[in-house]
């Protein structure tokens, strides 16, 4: 990280070759060369500060008056100060950080005024943040400069000071900053934007001839205060944009929430606060909400049947089993046929035998054996029909396109199974419907025709919609409770449902108030426990 302004950089070059010409006291300014930095004016009320130089050896150009203020540089602003803020404007329109805007201002400060180092500090609840030193690409702050920074920055604002210099206050850790700092003379310029904390400046030039009386500083101050204010709010906004919602809300509740009325700070207590937040809620909880009544979603076809077993018999074979997809006439499982077949052909031998006598009682013109043996050949047919049904009925087909929901019988081969027992269960795979179980607390809201959001376990992100047909009479128990079940058709259809998905669904039964929708199970566990106890009739 360093300064975003390119010109930072191509300065600060011709500012080494500068002093290494004309000294230390000398001030760079944009395309002017190198001047000494004598005295600074402070500009009238509404004016714009300037911070006035004068060229070594020239007492005529620039002269003061007798009150000892520069006279013909009076509400002329410095030229670096303009490129300051455009730097900075340009930095922040960038995807620059607030640390990247504070290293640039407090290089350019550094520049512009000879300083052995500026450096930018923040002040956001209890204590100082250093955020940029000039010449430094970081802040490590566990180096011993950078905490004396701190605890001058720290006594500074703990003395009530908006502005404090190393000549006037000696007695706030200065002495100790001049020692590590490596410098001679230090000011603090401390700037109170829109945001909660402030933004302080430290300022240390290493030629105490520069700033050699108090007066001096004190003027300096003031037109540096002025002047850089803007510059100093673009990063005070880009820092505090940067700052996380909890910090910023920490901040404005240490700040005490000062609300201005005509001028005059008015910050309300804990307790009113408190009192504000109670009666906000009171009121929130008698507005109007949609009452809904949770049930569990359960995902059926609406075309099931049963393939059952049509006769005694032994499974044989057993080609599907729960949860896959049967076109209509494939073959589900298989009896043994081998008893069947026998019975089969035993009639079938019956058969030629009766067509065979026939023959013979029509030769012999019989025609009392050949009526007996024509009625025996009518029942000898039938039994062959029956014979080849039931060798037909052996094999169990699918009687539509489905999902086979339960049955599994390759583990029952060679197992005797009895007429009418339930071998299958097949739904129909193209149409769904829910069952939805409701609570017996809450099924007296429930009504035909309401409508109700459902989301799927397995589809957790998508709500669906779907409206109630009828409520059957007959309560079930289950996992301990009684439930009402009540049939729901979904209002779209899509092939991603399955039978047997399970969901939580929310019906919505009518309005009431958030206090009568959150209270209403406690309300009715209260009129039970009367009841009992003959207290309410």
């Amino acid at each position: 990280m360093g300064c975003v302004d390119p010109g930072c950089q191509r300065q600060a070059t011709g500012l080494q070759v500068a002093r290494r010409r004309h000294g230390s006291r000398s001030v760079a300014q944009p395309g002017r060369g190198m001047r000494d930095l004598s005295h600074v004016s402070a500009s009238p009320r509404g004016a714009t500060p300037a911070a006035v130089v004068r060229r070594r050896g020239s007492s005529s150009s620039r002269t003061t008056g007798a009150a000892g203020k520069p006279q013909s540089a009076q509400g002329r602003e410095a030229s670096w100060v303009p490129a300051l803020a455009a730097a900075l404007l340009e930095a922040k329109a960038g995807p620059a950080e607030g640390a990247e805007l504070a290293l640039c201002l407090v290089d350019r400060l550094a520049l512009n005024l000879s300083l052995a180092r500026a450096s930018l500090a923040v002040r956001r609840g209890r204590g100082a943040r250093l955020v940029a030193i000039s010449g430094q690409t970081r802040v490590d702050v566990r180096r011993q400069l950078p905490r004396t920074m701190i605890t001058v920055l720290d006594k500074v604002h703990a003395a009530g000071l908006v502005q404090a210099s190393s000549l006037q206050a000696s007695g706030l850790g200065f002495g100790e900053l001049l020692v590590h700092g490596g410098s001679d003379r230090a000011m603090v310029l401390g700037f109170q934007g829109r945001y909660p904390g402030s933004v302080e400046l430290l300022l240390e030039w290493r030629d105490a001839g520069a700033v050699s009386t108090a007066a001096f500083q004190q003027r300096l101050a003031e037109a540096l205060s002025a002047s850089l204010r803007p510059a100093v709010s673009l990063v005070d906004e880009q820092l505090w944009r940067e700052q996380p919602l909890v910090s910023k809300l920490r901040e404005y509740w240490q700040r005490g929430l000062a609300l201005r009325t005509a001028g005059m700070p008015l910050a309300p207590t804990r307790r009113q606060l408190v009192a504000a937040l109670v009666a906000l809620v009171c009121l929130l909880g008698f507005l109007p909400v949609p009452l809904k009544v949770p049930a569990r979603a359960v995902v059926e076809a609406v075309d099931r049947q049963v393939v059952a077993a049509p006769q005694d018999g032994v499974i044989a074979s057993a080609h599907v089993r729960a949860g896959d997809r049967v076109v209509k006439g494939q073959v589900l499982a298989a009896l043994d046929r081998r008893e069947l077949e026998l019975g089969l052909q035993r009639w079938q031998g019956e058969a030629d035998r009766n067509r065979q006598h026939q023959a013979e009682a029509l030769a012999a013109r019989d025609r009392i054996r050949l009526a007996t043996l024509r009625a025996e050949a009518t029942r000898i047919e039938a039994e062959l029909g029956l014979a080849k049904s039931r060798l037909d009925r052996a094999e169990l087909r699918a009687p539509f396109d489905g999902t086979v929901l339960s049955g599994d019988l390759s583990q029952s081969l060679g197992a005797a199974v009895r007429l009418g027992d339930t071998l299958f269960t097949l739904a129909a795979s193209h149409d769904h419907r829910l069952v939805l179980e409701v609570d017996e607390h809450d099924v007296g809201l429930v009504e035909s025709g309401q409508s109700a959001e459902v989301r799927l376990v397995s589809m957790p992100g998508e709500k669906r919609l779907a409206r109630l047909e009828r409520m059957e009479p007959v309560a079930v128990e289950t996992r301990g409770a009684s439930v009402f079940r009540l049939p729901a058709r979904l209002v779209t259809q899509s092939d991603a449902l399955h039978v047997g998905m399970e969901g939580v669904a929310r019906i919505r039964v009518g309005t009431a108030s958030v206090w009568a929708a959150w209270t209403r199970p406690l309300r009715q566990q209260l009129r039970l426990w009367c009841w009992k106890l003959g207290l309410w009739t």
